[in-house]
Parts: C-alpha cells; structure tokens; sequence
C-alpha cells in the first residue's frame, strides 16, 4: 500500500494537480484493494472493459495486464493527457476525454453487446452515470463498481425500507447483486468522509428497462415518498388508474411499500392539460 500511496502523491505532485470535489476525485492507494476489485470482477483476456473516471490509471493498467480491451473515459483534462502519455503505447486502450453522464460506455459502440463495466466511480456521478448507464441500448454483462457505502445501499435497498427509491427499481429491474465488501478510507487518497465499498453485479437473463417517460413520473413521485400516493398523484397531476386496482394496491399505499414488480408494470401518466 505504501509504494501506490508514495507513487500516487508523487504523481499528482509532478503533475501539479490537486484532487478536486467538483470531480469527486478519491485515487485508490491500496493496491491489494485494486488486485482483488479486478480479480473479482473476473477480467480476462479478449474482454470489453469500460471504465470510468481512470484518474492515474491504477486499475486501468490491471485490467489491461489481464489482456482485455480498455474504453476508459476520463473528464479531467490533465489526468486525461497523463492517461494517454502512460497507455498510449498499448494497442488494447481505448481513452476518451469527455463527461461519463453523457457517454456512459466511453467510446465503445453502442451495438456491442458483450462487454463489462469496472470502475472505481467518481463519488459525484455515481447516481447520474448509472440512471445513464440503465437507458443504454445494450446493458454490460457485469457491473464491478467501487462506490459510497450509501450509495451501493440505495441501489440494492428493499422495498419497504428509507433508502428504496427509483434508483433501487431501476437497478434491481436489470441486475442481481453478485457480492459487496467493504473498503476502509485509508484505502483512498485524499482520505473519504464516507466508507466505500466493491460493489458487483450480473444482469440478469432478461433485464427489465423502463421508458424514459415511466422513469420520470416514477422520479416525481418518490419526491414525497413518505405521501399517499393518491395524494401525490393529485399533486403531480398524475393519472393512477387502473394501475392501483390491477395490481391489488390501495389508493392510500406510500411509494417505497410498492414492489419493484409493481412498478414494472407502471401504468400511470400525466393528465392532458
């Protein structure tokens, strides 16, 4: 750990650039961490790996040891160049200066159909790049991610519970959790406020994926998640019928009881002006 931590200061030293929040930059300083997150995410030679916000590359070059192509996209425009100056020289990287929100597979063609997500993922997008990710027109084999502790228990949160909410409908429509372990802070440069964890997931045979349009009245609703929601839905103007009677639920039932298959079955709409 001490040699990544020593190579990591270092470099951003000689770089002469400062972790940004703006950027949600916490560079990985345990290498056992960044050994096992990619050995578990089971990268093997001849893959398609997308990874988010590489930073110095520390899990980058792991997984291209492994022989897998690498489409890695990268915001800031400094880590971007030094990106491109240490990998530049290996016919299996793929980088790309640019916002992961709005490019969530990098620079990987839409059309492919067999590739995988490992990343140690910016804490500031986590939230946006995965609803990004989920109206893709192909979903990634597997999803490895090291996110916020909280963050990772929002996604896999139950119906019935305070953290279930759209981001636990949309995910669990489409991936099952394979496993989650717990990193300590020392493990990151600079040192978290938050704990973190490795998150991996696998999508399942028939992934369920929600129009735009159900997305966003289902967003609008869990705004009062605590509510009724006949009365949210008064609020909104958002027409429930016959979605609440064909699926045996009250007018009076609040959103986070629902169930995810509930949801999957949304029927409602907003009313014409």
């Amino acid at each position: 750990m001490a040699s990544l931590f020593k190579y990591t200061v270092d470099t951003l030293a000689a770089l002469g650039h400062r972790p940004t929040k703006k950027f949600g930059q916490n560079f990985l300083v345990d290498g056992n961490v960044v050994e096992k997150f990619v050995r578990s995410a089971g990268v093997k030679r001849g893959d398609r790996v997308v990874e988010i916000g590489p930073g110095l590359g520390t899990v980058s070059a792991e997984i291209l040891k492994c022989g897998a192509e690498l489409f890695a996209i990268e915001l800031d425009r400094r880590l971007f160049g030094f990106l491109e100056k240490s990998f530049g020289g290996n016919e299996n990287f793929f980088p790309m200066n640019g916002d992961a929100v709005k490019f969530p597979i990098a620079a990987l063609d839409s059309s492919c159909e067999d590739y995988k997500i490992v990343a140690s993922l910016p804490y500031s997008i986590s939230s946006a790049w995965l609803d990004a990710l989920l109206q893709c027109e192909n979903l990634p084999l597997s999803v490895a991610l090291i996110v916020q502790l909280d963050a990772a228990n929002r996604f896999l949160a139950q119906q019935g519970t305070k953290s279930f909410g759209p981001a636990s409908i949309f995910l669990q429509s489409a991936y099952v959790k394979v496993a989650m372990c717990r990193i300590g802070r020392n493990s990151f440069h600079p040192v978290p406020a938050v704990d973190s964890t490795m998150l991996f997931l696998k999508r399942k045979e028939r992934p369920f994926l929600f129009p735009q349009a159900t997305r966003q009245i289902i967003r609008k609703i869990f705004t009062h998640r605590r509510k009724q929601i006949s009365k949210i839905a008064a609020g909104h103007g958002i027409l429930l019928d016959p979605w609440l009677g064909e699926n045996g639920l009250p007018s009076t039932v609040r959103p986070e009881q629902i169930p995810i298959g509930a949801w999957q079955n949304f029927q409602g709409k907003i009313a014409p002006n």
